[in-house]
């Protein structure tokens, strides 16, 4: 029996559908990060970076190529002093590399973030996020961590911590205490997945975490089959009582899940034959102009300064390019301070594209 690798950031999609394992190990690496992806990257690069007391200053490059921002900067410095806290004098260790046993499987992962009290019988496993997608701290992935932590350093008192900064709708720290009967009950869990991930024809379950998955959609039958039926099978029932209201609510979200998952499959795939070289019949790729940046915030301050603005343009760090003209600094100064660098190369259809639009291109 070959082993497949299971990796704890997709275990959202492996634990509720055995085929998911087989789609990571075929496709996982065949699309490339996006933008929000890399960025994060770099947040975590700048996080390590002041921990280990080097200096990095906006604009630095990570070694990604992605540009350090004073959010990075903020961010980082308020999560390692989270950490902080979290240890209250004992231990602290960043990017840990560990292995977790499930039975006969074994995951391999990389913490972000351990902190051992100096009780020597507690834990706490922080897992930092740059992105603005809600993430609870008792996510699989945070308590396969929290369970490989454990039985690294032999402490069965955990907590769980996620650490997002950008998360607006909710507190940026919070927390999850993994007790002992949680941690047995999932470690069960994952190992029952597992199994069912190994058989020799894994079953395909359909569901919100197809969203996450890189075989929706074009790799995945169960995946198009149900969003087809969804999309030509739903009718509405004829009674519109309160009940019957949330009964259709709830099946169409449930619906719409698959139904953008496959369409999200099908984008990736596209893309990956049109970067290739390819040609996809009707579609193209098309980067638009990205957000406007600040290319030197000094002269921009000291522009501001002059024209009695420079409390409404900087208020804790300089705004944005746009917002400063709306603040009243003439247009023309503030784009002699700015740039706008190209954005995401995104899949569209061929005749909406920019050279369409001008040449009148046809397909």
């Amino acid at each position: 029996m070959t082993t497949l690798t299971a990796r704890p950031s997709g275990s959202a999609v492996w634990l509720a559908c055995p085929m998911g394992l087989t789609m990571q190990n075929r496709y996982g690496n065949r699309y490339p990060a996006g933008a929000a992806a890399e960025e994060g990257t770099a947040a975590h690069w700048v996080k390590e970076k002041l921990r280990a007391g080097n200096t990095v200053s906006v604009g630095d490059a990570a070694p990604n190529g992605v540009a350090v921002t004073r959010d990075m900067l903020t961010y980082g410095a308020q999560a390692n002093s989270y950490l902080d806290k979290l240890a209250d004098g004992g231990k602290v260790f960043t990017e840990l590399n560990i292995e977790i046993k499930f039975g006969k499987y074994t995951i391999k992962g990389t913490v972000d973030d351990v902190a051992l009290p100096p009780d020597g019988r507690s834990f706490h496993q922080v897992d930092y996020k740059y992105g603005y997608t809600h993430v609870p701290a008792d996510s699989s992935q945070n308590r396969i961590y929290g369970i490989g932590l454990r039985q690294r350093f032999v402490r069965e008192r955990g907590t769980l911590h996620i650490v997002q900064p950008r998360d607006y709708t909710a507190k940026p720290t919070r927390s999850w205490v993994f007790t002992p009967i949680d941690q047995l009950d999932f470690c069960q869990k994952v190992e029952r997945a597992l199994d069912a991930a190994h058989e020799k024809n894994p079953v395909a379950i359909p569901g919100k975490h197809c969203l996450r998955c890189p075989g929706a959609g074009p790799h995945c039958s169960a995946s198009w089959d149900t969003a087809m039926s969804a999309a030509s099978g739903l009718t509405r029932q004829m009674e519109n009582s309160p009940e019957s209201v949330g009964r259709m609510l709830r099946v169409s979200q449930d619906a719409l899940d698959v139904v953008t998952a496959v369409r999200k499959g099908l984008e990736d795939e596209a893309s990956h034959i049109l970067r290739g070289g390819g040609l996809v019949p009707g579609w193209s790729m098309q980067s638009k102009p990205g957000r406007e940046k600040w290319t030197d915030e000094q002269p921009v301050l000291d522009l501001a300064a002059g024209f009695g603005l420079l409390d409404t343009v900087s208020e804790r760090r300089l705004i944005t390019p746009n917002q400063a003209i709306k603040a009243g600094l003439p247009a023309e100064l503030v784009r002699m301070h700015t740039t706008r660098p190209q954005g995401e190369a995104k899949l569209v259809p061929t005749g909406e594209t920019l050279a369409a639009r001008i040449f009148g291109e046809t397909t």
